[in-house]
């Protein structure tokens, strides 16, 4: 089954008043995209589906993957979806092969064609129609780099402007510069150019590199005295952002030109007698080329190729291991690889290390000669005869006589009967602090008795000294009890306690004199935990691995611990205990006083209230808006531009009480989106989407301030790749600032900030309008003007930012 990896979910609902006939066109469209793919998927017959059957015969076998990097994506001639390309994979005639960042590709086709896709290349495989060149194998090369091999058949390129046909036995380079500029260059063999507008054709042979336009051919011929030393590797994995590569050749170079990854040029000057240089590559494919006096060399192609880790299973970092028992290696296995090896040395450096070949098993067995320390790691070999080197190494203790491992006892979580010392220092410093605490709800309660009526204020006060009260008393401490049994003639034990089953990086790493150990430094999470004895300089043995859940800890109190401890009774091995707070003494009560009795009130009469009319503002606008997005997981960035045809905005403000009014909005904004540079994404199509707003504002009457909540509903588009964009319900919710600044009669600034929450992230938000009254009646008027907005939407994986222009005019009565 295919992967589907172009996506769009467009979800409405009755309860935000949809048009009926928008929610039906949009089922209507839902049930017309499901029968596509699953017609697609061939869960349908093809001649059911929209996309008929094509004119060509896209049976034949063209070739298969015979080795891939990363992220390669296929398509068939017949759909639409792009699916994972694997090793393996037979390739068929109209197939697009497409390599993603980081990513390359070997393809071998029939009569031993070898391909080499370098990163962002993109192929359509073509057979040839007619029967007098059947051996000629015909591909669109639309972007990227690639390097060929020819074999027994012939090959033949095509782009927009040129057609490039490599003869028997040729190897050949293409490189896409931009989309009027093709360079091919030419290391064996013979080709044959045609333009497809001049209908001109040339033929070159071998040793030269062509630079083709549009209307435009340029032949320059290379220099064998300039030439690259043989002993530089042509792909190197790394570990590391930047990696240093020494480039080695022989002749006379003026100077040495670097073509980056992107296409960038860099010319770096040589003296007469240098041969060599050394330069900081980040992961990507690289293009090389010394210049010599109106020569030039051989274009030297390097990959620095991110490297995959190898995590190691077994044994664990810092085992122990008796003699003569046998020590199993083993490490999760990886794609592509011929050979893995396992390095051995008794030094941290790996100076001299033995190195044991395990072939492609990702497991070996080593019997230990002699006791003491080593150390050990993984490095492996790819299909290609590259090494991946290891990124860390474990060490391991080889032992004749070795201490038996303790038996582990489950954890128990107590509270400690007394209180720590740590917490006894730190009294003076907690009264500071609280102290400090009834400062700022002092603070706040003022801000809060200024923000709402005095009824809500009162609650919100006994609220806050609730709160006060709360944080003031003392919260009971708890930790964590591990014990384990008792091991003969041991002098002290280590205990290792680890987030992850590996122990690569464990949270504890001590040594004790006892046989349990008291943690209070844990989260609400699980635990991994270990122990070994010892005898002075002699080593004992790991108990196995014990796992414990914090959060399924039942609580025991110190004093019940103690009691069965006293009884004889086997505590249980985890123990979660609570610590019992020492209370503070409680204040004198202050001394009574009669209390003085305010004069009996007056009562007046009620003056009846007139309420203040209702108000009713109705908006129109165009929007011109700009999205800059940026996958922070692949550092893939994209920029979309839209324009809104038209949005529509209503609000109604009315009477609440007799200082303040509640203002509610309702906003409708649609959206068509397009791809700002169309030739790096050439899969995109226009995007639209329907963009909801509420929101309720508190209005203090003669205040420019006012406060409330939103909640708004649009569609984030956040690409994943060149060929794979994610469209999501992005349903937000949050709180919103108002500043209104009058300028004269007829001039009115207004300023809305907004920070709301969603289940992917937050936003950001402000927007700015300056209104200009057109009209002015007692009874209605027409304000108009501009209006920016700027959005930020971050997330875990997600990283976009908005910017809007527009034009609004508001009515109101």
């Amino acid at each position: 089954m295919r992967i589907v990896t172009l996506s769009y979910y467009y979800k409405f609902s009755d309860k935000l008043g949809m048009d009926k006939y928008l929610i039906s066109g949009s089922l209507v469209l839902l049930l017309v995209q499901v029968f596509v793919l699953m017609t697609d998927l061939n869960l349908l017959p093809a001649e059911w589906g929209l996309n008929k059957k094509s004119q060509h015969n896209t049976e034949v076998i063209m070739g298969t993957i015979q080795s891939k990097h990363n992220n390669v994506r296929k398509k068939m001639n017949s759909s639409v979806y792009w699916e994972a390309g694997q090793e393996k994979d037979t390739l068929h005639a109209y197939d697009s092969i497409l390599t993603l960042n980081n990513s390359s590709a070997q393809i071998i086709l029939k009569n031993e064609v070898k391909l080499n896709l370098h990163e962002n290349t993109l192929i359509v495989l073509e057979p040839s129609e007619e029967k007098k060149n059947a051996n000629l194998v015909l591909m669109q090369f639309n972007k990227g780099r690639l390097r060929a091999t020819t074999g027994a058949q012939k090959l033949k390129f095509s782009n927009k402007s040129w057609t490039i046909e490599a003869a028997h036995g040729s190897e050949l380079s293409l490189r896409s510069v931009d989309d009027e500029k093709v360079e091919v260059e030419l290391t064996k063999g013979e080709v044959v150019l045609a333009n497809k507008d001049t209908q001109e054709v040339q033929s070159l042979e071998g040793n030269q590199r062509i630079e083709l336009k549009k209307d435009e051919m340029k032949a320059i011929t290379v220099d064998k005295n300039l030439s690259w030393s043989t002993n530089m590797e042509k792909v190197i994995y790394t570990h590391s952002p930047m990696t240093p590569v020494e480039l080695q050749w022989k002749g006379p170079a003026r100077s040495l030109l670097q073509i980056n990854p992107d296409n960038h040029q860099v010319a770096e000057s040589l003296s007469s007698a240098q041969t060599s240089t050394l330069k900081l590559l980040a992961p990507g494919n690289y293009i090389f080329r010394l210049e010599g006096d109106n020569t030039t060399s051989e274009s030297f192609e390097l990959s620095v190729l991110q490297a995959p880790t190898i995590t190691y299973l077994a044994p664990l970092p810092r085992d122990r291991s008796l003699l003569p028992q046998s020590v199993v290696f083993s490490w999760t296995p990886l794609e592509n690889i011929k050979n893995y090896y396992l390095e051995l040395d008794s030094q941290r450096e790996f100076r001299s290390p033995d190195v044991f070949n395990a072939k492609n098993y990702s497991q070996l067995l080593h019997n230990f000669k002699t006791e003491g320390q080593y150390f050990w790691r993984i490095k492996a070999v790819d299909q290609q005869g590259y090494t991946i080197p290891p990124l860390y190494h474990y060490e391991l203790y080889v032992v004749d006589d070795a201490l038996m491992a303790p038996q582990l006892i489950n954890p128990t979580l107590r509270a400690p009967a007394s209180k720590p010392k740590e917490e006894k220092s730190k009294k003076n410093e907690t009264q500071k602090d609280n102290q400090g605490a009834s400062h700022q709800i002092n603070w706040i309660q003022k801000w809060v008795s200024w923000m709402i009526p005095s009824a809500e204020a009162e609650e919100m006060q006994i609220s806050v000294k609730k709160k006060q009260k709360a944080e003031a008393e003392p919260k009971p401490i708890k930790k964590i009890v591990l014990s384990w049994s008792q091991v003969p003639t041991a002098d002290h034990y280590i205990i290792e306690i680890a987030d992850e089953p590996l122990f690569m990086n464990p949270l504890v790493n001590t040594k004790l004199k006892t046989n349990h150990f008291e943690w209070r430094g844990f989260g609400s999470k699980k635990y991994y935990w270990r122990v070994a004895a010892g005898k002075d300089d002699k080593k004992g043995l790991f108990s196995d691995v014990s796992e414990f859940d914090v959060t399924l800890l039942k609580p025991v109190k110190e004093e019940d611990a103690l009691k069965e401890s006293k009884a004889g009774k086997t505590a249980s091995p985890v123990q979660l205990v609570t610590e019992a707070p020492i209370a503070p003494k409680p204040a004198p009560p202050p001394p009574a006083t009669k209390p003085n009795l305010p004069p009996a009130p007056v009562e007046k009469p009620k003056k009846a209230r007139v309420r203040r009319p209702a108000k009713t503002f109705a908006s129109v606008g165009v929007h011109a808006q700009w999205i800059s997005e940026e996958n922070n997981e692949d550092d893939f960035k994209t920029t979309f531009e839209g324009l809104t045809p038209i949005a529509i905005g209503i609000e109604r403000q009315w009477d609440w009480n007799e200082t303040s009014d509640l203002k509610l909005n309702f906003f409708l904004d649609r959206r068509e989106w397009e791809v700002e540079d169309s030739t790096i994404h050439p899969f995109q199509e226009n995007l639209e989407e329907i963009y909801l707003e509420l929101s309720l504002d508190y209005i203090r009457i003669g205040n420019p301030n006012s406060w409330g909540a939103f909640l708004t509903k649009e569609v984030v588009h956040e690409r994943r790749a060149a060929q794979e964009l994610e469209s999501i319900d992005f349903i937000t919710g949050g709180a919103q600032w108002n500043y209104h600044l009058k300028w004269g009669d007829t001039y009115r600034w207004q300023t809305r900030a907004r920070l709301g929450l969603a289940s992917a992230g937050f936003i950001a938000r402000t927007d700015n309008w300056l209104w200009f009254e057109a009209i002015r009646h007692p009874h209605w008027g027409v304000n108009m003007g501009p209006s920016i907005d700027i959005m930020y939407i971050g997330g875990s994986d997600l990283s976009q930012t908005a910017f809007n222009l527009g034009f609004e005019v508001q009515f109101f009565w």
